[in-house]
């Protein structure tokens, strides 16, 4: 969350002075529980809570908003979500994924550490095993196009 000022001017107890810039810390509007939808606890990983209700992503749901809306909505937005689910569509499609030898699905620390970016606390460590042969994963098929 950042804005310019054109006047020295206070708001909410922040004061920028002319021609500067001013950042706000915007972290803890994620975490509460009245923004999130869940009042007993918003840092419980629930990922179910998103099928409850139609959310959007491309700007007209204010709660999950990673673009930006209206006239300062990201151009690249509509590129970037294809490009996400291109790469993890191929990801998915050529590799086996894994845990390492040892570790449970019971045995994951799923809680978030917090920061300008959202990422997990303790980082996640799968094995990728390649699931087609170079021969067959780069083979040319032929399309007809009449």
């Amino acid at each position: 969350c950042s804005h310019t000022r054109p006047a020295p001017r206070q708001d909410r107890r922040l004061r920028c002075p002319q021609g500067r810039q001013c950042h706000r810390q915007c972290v803890g509007r994620r975490t509460r529980p009245q923004c999130l939808g869940q009042p007993t606890a918003p840092l419980e990983y629930r990922p179910e809570r998103f099928l409850e209700e139609s959310i959007d992503i491309k700007g007209s749901d204010y709660r999950v908003l990673p673009f930006g809306a209206g006239r300062r909505v990201c151009p690249g937005a509509q590129l970037g979500i294809s490009l996400v689910a291109s790469m993890i569509g191929h990801l998915l499609h050529q590799f086996t994924w894994a845990l390492p030898d040892g570790t449970w699905p019971e045995d994951l620390d799923m809680m978030e550490s917090s920061g300008l970016v959202t990422f997990m606390a303790t980082p996640l460590q799968v094995v990728a095993m390649p699931r087609l042969d170079k021969e067959e994963l780069f083979k040319r098929v032929p399309v007809d196009m009449s």
